[in-house]
């Protein structure tokens, strides 16, 4: 590679041959697989766009307003950057406060275009990063054994969120009149929060059975 990557030696010169890569699946391999295969082989040996801007921001160490307008862009790809800055430099106690409202993001995209991968959603590409040690071949920090056990406890929940998510969006208008019971669930286990403006999600105003003032849910 190194050598094809330079172009022609003195003796190809002389010899007035083009320097070439050669391996045994050359032999009858159709020229665009060929190409497909040196491509892929290249972006594998050059880092990305997308993993150079996440460098980028770890050399700046951004301040938490800059960390939260990019978690809240409206740029799937630049909302990813940040989730995976999250995890790579914040601290493991701050993981769930800053990506758990990103669980039930249901926009779609395909995480490593180039490379064959089927599209997933980006709450699905938070829950990669909250629960594998590893993102394509770098190892993310490791999460202590307590927070791990805390942070797999809670996503239990999720796949049952998105499930329920897509089934109430579909019949969102039962909702609207007031008295129909529901059910609120609130993984922090604590104060439910409104939702934040610019997500895809719908707030609703519930009442709770023992009393106290009405609390907007999404």
């Amino acid at each position: 590679l190194a050598a094809a990557s330079r172009g022609r030696g003195p003796d190809d010169k002389a010899a007035g041959a083009e320097p070439r890569l050669l391996s045994g699946g050359d032999v009858g391999q159709d020229p665009q697989e060929r190409l497909l295969q040196r491509s892929c082989l290249q972006m594998d040996l050059e880092p990305s766009r997308f993993i150079c801007c996440v460098y980028r921001m770890l050399v700046m160490q951004l301040t938490e307003g800059q960390l939260q307008s990019i978690l809240d862009n409206r740029s799937c790809f630049i909302r990813c950057a940040g989730f995976l800055y999250v995890r790579l430099g914040m601290h493991c106690e701050r993981y769930w406060e800053l990506l758990s409202d990103s669980l039930m993001d249901p926009e779609e995209f395909v995480p490593f275009p180039g490379r064959n991968t089927e599209a997933i959603t980006v709450g699905q590409f938070v829950e990669q990063l909250l629960t594998k040690d590893k993102y394509c071949d770098m190892t993310l920090p490791r999460i202590p054994v307590v927070h791990r056990k805390t942070i797999n406890r809670r996503i239990l929940l999720y796949g049952q969120f998105r499930k329920r998510f897509e089934a109430n969006l579909e019949v969102l208008e039962r909702f609207q009149e007031p008295g129909v019971v529901v059910e609120v669930c609130s993984p922090r286990a604590q104060t439910l929060e409104p939702a934040k403006p610019g997500r895809t999600c719908s707030t609703l105003r519930v009442q709770f059975p023992g009393g106290g003032d009405p609390v907007d849910v999404s």
